[in-house]
């Protein structure tokens, strides 16, 4: 499951947000927290250990602005995807060190919006940093570093982590086809 982390210091954005993420048709493959200051989402982040693979961040608010959380998030995370939010063009050449990936621009429209979802999705799982699995009707995923080998057995694959073995229905071959050639041989 996609994990996308919405911070705004407006009330009416952030549930608006949260009216549009449960209206898209792709809000059921993801999962959502909003966040009302820059403060709130990284003390999360840093008391729960808890990451996302998507950052929708409010460029203005007071205090910690966009790009400071996003200068945040890029120490302990390279790959996560970094979508701001604004109604300041002045921004947009300051932003390029934390290498965002979209810009939306307020008030929001819905068919944008699930449009640049969809693309972080397809970017994340075209990047391969994640290799992501089915164990019964619960997808998951884990980051490719973590990753020892896979094994076949049977019909099922086993991953092997150095803290876990995980068996998940599948066959070796389709699963070579997600993986990251660099990384894996065969």
């Amino acid at each position: 499951m996609i994990k996308i982390a919405f911070c705004d210091d407006k009330h009416e954005v952030i549930s608006y947000m949260d009216t549009l993420m449960i209206k898209m048709e792709i809000g059921s493959t993801l999962d959502w927290d909003l966040f009302m200051s820059g403060g709130e989402l990284l003390s999360y982040l840093k008391k729960t250990d808890k990451t996302f693979h998507i950052y929708v961040l409010d460029i203005e608010m007071p205090g910690l602005n966009g790009i400071d959380i996003a200068r945040n998030i890029r120490k302990s995370d390279k790959n996560a995807v970094i979508i701001f939010l604004t109604d300041y063009k002045e921004y947009v050449y300051q932003v390029f060190e934390v290498l965002p990936f979209r810009f939306l621009q307020k008030p929001v429209e819905m068919k944008l919006l699930e449009q640049t979802l969809n693309e972080a999705i397809r970017h994340i799982r075209q990047s391969q940093t994640l290799f992501f699995f089915q164990v019964g009707h619960e997808e998951f995923q884990i980051p490719f570093g973590e990753i020892i080998y896979f094994e076949g057995a049977g019909r099922k694959i086993v991953l092997h982590t150095l803290s876990e073995s995980i068996e998940f229905y599948g066959k070796l071959n389709e699963t070579w086809n997600q993986l990251n050639h660099e990384l894996f041989t065969r």
